[in-house]
């Protein structure tokens, strides 16, 4: 039997932490995170109790739509998702040019367009440059709320500065102040349509709203402009693959990794897109060199991706040293302890499978998935008054998930409770999609439920 990792006190975060934006500088890009649910596979062998037995045998794996779970947060397990910032120190005595505005690790001392020059005799713009610089540092030091105020009063002394409004921007949206955010954006392109850190900004907050049409025309539109935004072709990836546009979406992503391949993030989204294409081996090559190249934070979110496709891929004693590295980083990780349940389970260790759900719901005591799967382990241990009181906890909490129903109808036959068996396969029936794919199923529960009626 497999133990279960050693608890240790976490690592104290407050979740993702920007890195610091220098002069013409961007923030992390948003990485999509991949969460799998988890349903349960029936099969029909012989005898009546023993036929039961097994269709609760085999758990798998299904994906949720990671757009979805930045709505939902169906899951907890780290949505590690960053702005597009891009924020430029302006040289307000020295006038340049037009700034060429680069990933996070370059920096220029160039004035972007737009920004006020000093003059003779007028100290405003000047002031406006000083009160923008200022409002940089302070987004950079992650003091938002001060930074907006001084990118304010830059625009109070100069209206028309477009840096400034596209950094009120940036502080806007840090803030959820989604429909602000975009006002700013939107000014800034007025004022200079080809600011490519805009369109990308202004794609990013129309996707934050829903609108990934608009998003992607934004992106693609930065990307016109700037080709080698690798971080921008990463979103894009993103807001394709919401779209159901699977391979645009890792055209995008490769695309982001030939202009940035040391960066994990768009080898982590591409192996979300290749695992939902099907393409297991793709994914799992992904996701190894997304976790090979992060040592931060998202290391335990990458480990997990990795082990829930090696599990997919029937490897389960892989995902479990897998999961086992996530829990020694992340020890409260409802998600690992619950695929890490599931990868005990297929291998019949019952008992660490129990154990791992309980874990599961000690950090998660209101996730119907996992009351459903921990239900199926009770069940094939033999303690269905146990599995039954799971089913009815995992309906309890979501009670459109079909399965669930069939489950407990299947519990409830065997322990003797005709009526209520009846009824979960009633409501299975009632739920599930009269499809071919279902066509088995489907005939099944009526049969049963034929036999239950007698």
């Amino acid at each position: 039997m497999h133990r279960l990792p050693p608890r240790s006190e976490p690592e104290k975060r407050n979740g993702p932490v920007p890195k610091p934006c220098r002069l013409n500088a961007s923030r992390p890009p948003r990485v999509a995170v991949h969460i799998h649910h988890v349903a349960h596979r029936m099969t029909n062998p012989p005898g009546e109790r023993d036929r039961i037995r097994q269709e609760f045998k085999h758990p798998i794996q299904m994906m949720c739509n990671p757009h979805n779970l930045l709505a939902t947060a169906l899951r907890s397990a780290l949505a590690a998702i960053a702005l597009l910032s891009w924020l430029s120190v302006v040289d307000a005595a020295t006038p340049r040019g037009p700034v060429t505005h680069e990933p996070l690790s370059e920096s220029t001392n160039q004035r972007p367009e737009g920004a006020p020059s000093a003059s003779a005799g007028s100290m405003a713009p000047a002031n406006a440059a000083a009160h923008h610089n200022l409002a940089v540092a302070l987004y950079a030091k992650g003091d938002h709320a001060a930074a907006m105020v001084e990118y304010r009063e830059a625009l109070r002394l100069h209206p028309d500065f477009a840096e400034a409004h596209h950094g009120l921007g940036l502080a806007l949206f840090s803030q959820s102040e989604i429909d602000a955010a975009i006002v700013e954006y939107r000014t800034t392109l007025a004022l200079q349509p080809d600011h490519a850190m805009a369109h990308g900004s202004l794609g990013q907050a129309l996707e934050a709203k829903g609108d990934s049409d608009g998003a992607i025309r934004e992106y693609r539109e930065a990307i016109r402009l700037k080709p080698d935004l690798w971080m921008v072709h990463n979103s894009l990836g993103i807001a394709l693959k919401a779209k159901g546009r699977l391979d645009a979406a890792i055209a995008a992503y490769q695309e982001a990794i030939r202009l940035q391949p040391d960066n994990p993030a768009p080898h982590n989204n591409l192996g979300i897109a290749l695992k939902t294409k099907g393409d297991l081996d793709g994914a799992i090559t992904a996701f190894r060199t997304a976790l090979r190249l992060q040592s931060g934070p998202l290391a335990a979110q990458y480990g997990l991706n990795l082990g829930n496709v090696l599990l997919a891929k029937g490897n389960p004693d892989a995902a479990i040293a897998l999961y086992h590295t996530v829990l020694r980083l992340e020890p409260d990780n409802a998600e690992a302890y619950l695929q890490f349940a599931i990868a005990l389970q297929a291998k019949n260790d019952l008992q660490g499978a129990i154990a791992a759900y309980h874990e599961a719901l000690r950090l998660q005591p209101d996730d119907a998935i996992i009351h459903a799967n921990l239900g199926t382990a009770l069940q094939r241990s033999g303690d269905l008054d146990g599995a039954i009181g799971s089913f009815r906890r995992a309906i309890q909490l979501q009670a459109d998930l079909a399965m669930v129903h069939y489950n407990l109808g299947l519990s409830c036959q065997v322990a003797g409770k005709h009526q209520e068996a009846a009824q979960a396969f009633r409501e299975f029936l009632r739920l599930t999609p009269k499809t071919q794919e279902n066509r088995d199923k489907i005939e099944q529960a009526s049969a049963r439920l034929d036999k239950l009626s007698r």
